[in-house]
């Protein structure tokens, strides 16, 4: 029984007669708010005002983001900080830590809890590779990481909706990559990886150009002969394809598919979960219209 929210004469009572009660994690519950909120919306642009079982959530994430980039003090002047689990948890979810990320070029991109498949880094784990999806993006995935040489085993798992074999794999292969056309299933699986232990691999292209100042997220792939242009940010499960262009200064949103030729001009926006397609450009603040489906988004021709 969880002592949380109980009145203190009835737990008073209640402790005489033996009764036990659970310590709850307050942490760990918010976590999981935070959590479900991203689960829902894909992303953690919580409105100021949100509230969720009497906790104002974008404050609390507001101060975990504080304390992961050691800018939190108590009246005492000591810092807060989180445990190294809380810190992977957030940013399991993309939270970024500033202090810990170390965002390069395209040549070598590596973060604390998430390795960029390019480049000369070195693995401590095993180099095993699974992707969930065998069709077009899988065989892709496959394609990118075999060119990085990083990689002794990779392996595409198809048919994965009614099997959880993959969830039992992870002694086998360190890495995951969620390659599936669907946006908010790719999102979804993802998750699921990270919460079996996987490391989320993000694959580009040897032949790709990503500039040193632009951030690229976990599970995100990057096409041959895509560009990210200076200050740009992918968010994380990102598909950039053959030829595409981030402009300077433009943020993708998290789960998005920018196609193949398709450009994001300087200083926009996408929303999470939004395609661009094939040769379509996509410029200023304007939103994309949704699909008949009403999941994700889509830019249309004539903007």
């Amino acid at each position: 029984m969880s002592e949380k929210n109980f009145p203190r004469k009835k737990k008073e009572k209640l402790l005489a007669l033996g009764v036990s009660f659970e310590k709850t994690d307050a942490w760990e519950e918010k976590f999981a708010l935070l959590k479900q909120y991203y689960a829902e919306h894909g992303d953690l642009k919580i409105p100021a005002n949100y509230v969720v079982e009497s906790v104002w959530l974008a404050r609390w994430l507001t101060e975990q983001k504080a304390r992961l980039n050691g800018k939190s003090t108590g009246r005492s002047g000591k810092k807060k900080t989180l445990t190294e689990g809380q810190a992977k948890k957030l940013m399991s979810l993309g939270v970024q830590n500033n202090v810990l990320n170390n965002f390069n070029t395209s040549n070598e991109i590596i973060s604390t809890w998430y390795l960029c498949v390019t480049g000369e880094n070195k693995m401590d784990e095993d180099k095993n590779l699974l992707i969930l999806g065998a069709g077009q993006y899988g065989q892709v995935a496959k394609e990118i990481a075999e060119k990085t040489g990083k990689f002794n085993t990779i392996v595409l798992l198809d048919d994965f909706s009614a099997d959880v074999s993959y969830k039992s794999r992870v002694t086998e292969y360190s890495f995951a990559f969620v390659a599936v056309a669907d946006m908010t299933e790719r999102l979804k699986l993802t998750l699921i990886l990270e919460e079996c232990g996987y490391t989320i691999a993000t694959l580009i292209s040897p032949k790709s150009y990503v500039s040193k100042t632009a951030k690229v997220g976990k599970g995100v792939m990057i096409e041959p002969f895509a560009a990210v242009n200076s200050g740009a940010v992918i968010n994380d499960c990102c598909y950039i394809g053959a030829n595409a262009t981030i402009d300077c200064g433009s943020e993708v949103g998290r789960g998005s598919t920018i196609c193949c030729g398709a450009t994001v001009v300087d200083n926009t926006y996408v929303e999470p979960k939004t395609e661009v397609k094939h040769g379509q450009i996509c410029y200023g603040n304007k939103l994309a219209k949704k699909t008949p489906e009403g999941n994700n988004y889509c830019f249309e021709d004539g903007m």
